[in-house]
Formats: C-alpha cells, structure tokens, sequence
C-alpha cells in the first residue's frame, strides 16, 4: 500500500517539476523581451518629450525678436529722439502700455537714452500696465544688459542670460525669473540714442513648458551652460548663482560624472545611479543675437560676450531608479494571474500523468 502510494508521488513531482522549469524558462525569455520592449519605448517617449519641450523654449525665446524690432522702429519712438516733449514722451508712453496690455509677455517694456537713463517704462504689474512716472525712472548704466546692448551695431539684439530680476540692487521679491532682450535705437544721421529693452517673463516659459509636459513625464529640468538649476526638482536648487552663499549649487557638483555626459553632448540618454537621464540643448540665439555672461551683481559688468553656441541651456529628464522599479513591477504584477492560470494548469496536468501511470501499472 505503502509503495502503492508513493508512486504516483514520485511522478507527479517529476512531471510537476518537469513542466514547471520549462514553463519558467520560457516565461523569464518572454517576460525579460517584454522588459526590454517597454524600455526601449519608455527610452523613445523621454526623447520625444526633451524634443518637443526644446522646440518649444526655442520658439518662445525668438518670437520676441519681432516684438522688440517693431518696437525700436516705432514712429513715435524717432519723433520722440528728434523732438522730445512731454506730449510726444506721454504718446510713447501710452503706445507702449497698450502694446505691453495686449502682449501680456513682458514684465516692462522701456526705452534708455545714451546715458542709460529711463525715460520711458511700462511695468506689466498682474496684467495692470502702468506707465511709471518720471521721479521714480532710475538709471541704469551700470547694468550689464545696458552696456552690453548699447555696444551693439544697429540690427542687432542682445539677449541676457535666463536670471532674476533685480530691483533698486537687489533680487526682487517675490522671484521673477527674466530673460531681458535689447536692441540699439539710432536718430536718422545713425547715432545711437540709446536702447529698447523688454524684459521677458521667464516664468511664462516655464510655465508654457509646464503646460506642455506629458501625462508620461513627471517634471523636467532647465539648466543653464555652467549647470546652475533655472528649473530644478527641488526649488532650493534653483538660482543659485543669484547668491553668493549659493553659487556653488550645480549640478556639475552635486554629480560630476553626470554633468560631464551631458555637458559635452548636444543631445543623448544615458543610465546612471540614479535612473535614466535624457537631454537636448537648447540655442536661443538667432543669427543677429548676441548675449554676454551677464552678472549676478546688481552693478557688475559682464565678463565676456558670447554668440551662437555658447549660450545655451539643457533641457534635462530624470526617470528615476525607483520609477523604473515600479515600472518593472507593474509589469510582473500584470502576468501574475496568467502565471497563476498556468501554474495550476501544470498542477493539474501532472496529477493526471501521473494518475494515469499508476493505473497502467
């Protein structure tokens, strides 16, 4: 009886065994081929996602450029150099409050004379514009967006680095991320009489590439050529280059390694500790578009200029390890009840072989 027993034991366990490791081998093959699969589509989308937020930040930046020549051409604006009086000053004034009202892109629109004086400025203040009155027009000729425009030849536009706006020296608060775009304005014998400058709501490109993320990305980052956070993951990274206490925060060293991937490269992906890093460069300036290095000073001078390819920013994507864990996860939780319908199949199967060796014997 005993014997009897255990022979049908012994098979089922050869059968049940039998079954189960070449079931298990061909689910591991198909499930590591799924793996693979959602990462290579996960790797296309992160790529995709950088590509269309690049797009979009570069569109941005140089839609501003009609705007600012428009601006610098305007009639009232040369009726004013030739011939300034308090009507003509208060016509541009207003011209330039109605052209700040319907653009809503712009934080201040102003003109400086040569001296780096304002002489007409709008503030948008929340979608208000005021045109601010003369007592309070301060002089700017020792910031470095004044200088570095002015220097310019005629034509050409000055575009700032992406930094906060400063008031009466220092950084105003709340923060107002500003990316300030200046041209030169010339009387009708081509002297320079000074500059048009409009600062540009930087958090409006932020926002617009915000707004513009995938339901398939959670956040990106927005870094600037020495890898200084415009737009980090956590907001005490951002901006700290505007501080002295701060100027140190970068990615360049928080993680070196990572930093020098991305910085020698236009675009790439590649894997690291902390998950998968996707980026593309972003290049605002156009032909005619200069910048400079700027300053985080309130009256400092910028240390160089630069052109074309040397300024830019990075637009980067973080998916992080323990997103792609969970990723992972949900892909073996999702083979779960086929896994559970096989394995009582080979359960069942099993116990039939080895049944129906027993009754042949």
């Amino acid at each position: 009886m005993k014997n009897g027993f255990s022979f049908p034991i012994k098979f089922f366990l050869l059968f049940f065994l039998s079954f189960l490791l070449l079931f298990l081998a061909v689910a591991v093959s198909f499930l590591f081929q799924e793996l693979k699969a959602e990462k290579i589509i996960l790797k296309a989308k992160e790529q995709q996602n950088i590509e269309i937020l690049r797009r979009i930040a570069n569109d941005d930046v140089k839609s501003v450029a009609s705007d600012l020549f428009f601006l610098s051409v305007h009639p009232v604006l040369h009726q004013m150099i030739e011939d300034d009086n308090p009507v003509v000053r208060q016509k541009l004034a207003d011209n330039f409050k109605m052209f700040c009202s319907n653009s809503t892109l712009y934080d201040q629109i102003r003109f400086l004379d040569e001296s780096g004086m304002e002489r007409i400025r709008i503030n948008f203040n929340q979608n208000q514009p005021v045109i601010v009155s003369e007592d309070k027009l301060q002089n700017k000729a020792k910031r470095y967006y004044f200088a570095d425009t002015f220097a310019l030849e005629p034509g050409r536009i000055f575009v700032s680095p992406f930094d906060l706006n400063i008031e009466q020296g220092q950084v105003e608060l709340p923060l107002k991320p500003m990316i300030r775009f200046g041209t030169p304005v010339v009387d009708l014998t081509g002297q320079k009489r000074g500059i048009v400058l409009l600062n540009y709501f930087g958090a409006k490109l932020i926002h617009n590439l915000n707004q513009a993320l995938p339901d398939s990305m959670d956040s990106f980052m927005l870094l600037n050529s020495e890898g200084h956070w415009l737009k980090g993951q956590n907001l005490e990274d951002e901006w700290g280059f505007m501080y002295e206490d701060r100027k140190d925060l970068t990615l360049a060293k928080r993680y070196p390694e990572i930093w020098k991937e991305i910085s020698v490269q236009d675009e790439g992906q590649f894997s690291s500790d902390q998950g998968l890093y996707t980026f593309a460069t972003v290049w605002p300036l156009a032909k005619g578009m200069l910048s400079s290095t700027g300053s985080g000073e309130a009256f400092q001078a910028s240390a160089s200029v630069l052109s074309g390819k040397n300024y830019y920013w990075k637009i980067v994507s973080l998916v992080t390890t323990e997103k792609l864990k969970i990723l992972r996860a949900a892909i073996f939780l999702s083979w779960l009840p086929y896994l559970g319908v096989v394995f009582l199949f080979i359960i069942f199967a099993s116990l039939i072989l080895s049944l129906a060796l027993e009754h042949r014997k």
